[in-house]
C-alpha cells in the first residue's frame, strides 16, 4: 500500500491546483478551471489505480506522476507569494528562492 506521506503530498498538490484554479493562476485557454481540475484529478487517480509500483509506495514514480500531471499547471512562485503574504516583498531573492 502507498505510504500515507506520499499520498498526502499528492492530495496536497491536487488541492493546490484546485485552489489556484479559482484564483486564475492555473488556466488553459480552452478549458474551464473546474474542468481542468476534474481532468487532472481523474488522470492522477487513474494512474494511481493502474500502477502497482505507485501503490507499493515507489517515490520516484509518484514524483514522476506529479511532475508530469500537476506541476505544469501550478505557478508555485505565485502560490508561495500568496501564502507568505506581505512579507514576500520584503524577502530577498535568495529567501524567496529557498521558500519555493
Amino acid at each position: 500500500m502507498m505510504n500515507r506521506r506520499f499520498l498526502g503530498r499528492l492530495v496536497a498538490s491536487l488541492a493546490a491546483v484546485w485552489a489556484l484554479a479559482g484564483a486564475g493562476a492555473v488556466h488553459a485557454a480552452d478549458e474551464a478551471p473546474d474542468a481542468m481540475v476534474q481532468r487532472l484529478s481523474t488522470e492522477v487517480l487513474d494512474a494511481l489505480r493502474a500502477d502497482k509500483s505507485i501503490k507499493a509506495g515507489d517515490l520516484d514514480k509518484v514524483i514522476a506522476l506529479v511532475d508530469k500531471t500537476i506541476m505544469p499547471n501550478v505557478n508555485f512562485r505565485r502560490m508561495t507569494a500568496a501564502a507568505v503574504g506581505p512579507g514576500w516583498r520584503k524577502a530577498s531573492p535568495e529567501q524567496q528562492k529557498r521558500l519555493q
